[in-house]
């Protein structure tokens, strides 16, 4: 019998992480889909709130084990250390990140860890709808955030450099896919209906 999936999609805004969950919903049948997004908080409470938040959702999965339901999640927990490394929050999430990579490892599912880039510099713009000119323009996006096209490299690096550090393990996969030009879509399938 198949073990449950969970499915993570990490990556940075604009790389087609929501529009990918959706479709592996669709692919995988019955799967609960998750958009998490993190404490608004960057200051020193801020690790509290997510660390707390995190552990809470790991105890949810565990009661979730054997119960023939996969869950695909937009994001998690490697988002906050991500953030944390760049400097975004005013914390040091790593401890609290190691300690969450240990029990998530530990979860009774097969886990897929999947982070979506984009290298085609000036897709990423149009996806983010900056212009780019002779210089990096940058426009307002969502709530009071900025934007801008070397921000977004600096995040993507960032991601990449995080993911490449993730342990291998029997349970876990790990795939880094360019999805510039909407690849991950034929890769995943083939992936969830191989064998």
């Amino acid at each position: 019998m198949k073990k449950e999936k969970i499915i993570v999609i990490e990556g940075l805004q604009g790389s087609g992480k929501t529009w990918l969950a959706r479709y592996i919903k669709q692919i995988l049948g019955a799967s609960n889909l998750y958009h998490l997004a993190g404490t608004s908080d960057n200051t020193i409470t801020g690790l509290y709130k997510s660390r707390n938040m995190h552990i809470n959702l790991l105890k949810y999965i565990k009661t979730l084990e054997g119960c023939s339901l996969n869950l695909i999640f937009d994001r998690i927990f490697i988002t906050e250390q991500v953030y944390s490394q760049i400097g975004y929050k005013d914390y040091d999430f790593t401890s609290s990140y190691n300690n969450l990579l240990k029990d998530f490892y530990g979860l009774d599912f097969e886990i897929i860890l999947i982070l979506l880039t984009i290298t085609d510099i000036k897709e990423l713009a149009r996806r983010l709808g900056i212009r780019i000119l002779k210089t990096d323009v940058s426009r307002k996006g969502l709530g009071d955030s900025e934007y801008n096209v070397s921000e977004s490299i600096k995040q993507q690096n960032e991601y990449i450099k995080t993911f490449n550090k993730l342990p291998e393990s029997r349970n876990v996969q790990k795939y880094i896919i360019d999805n510039s030009y909407f690849a991950a879509a034929d890769f995943i399938k083939n992936l969830l209906t191989k064998g």
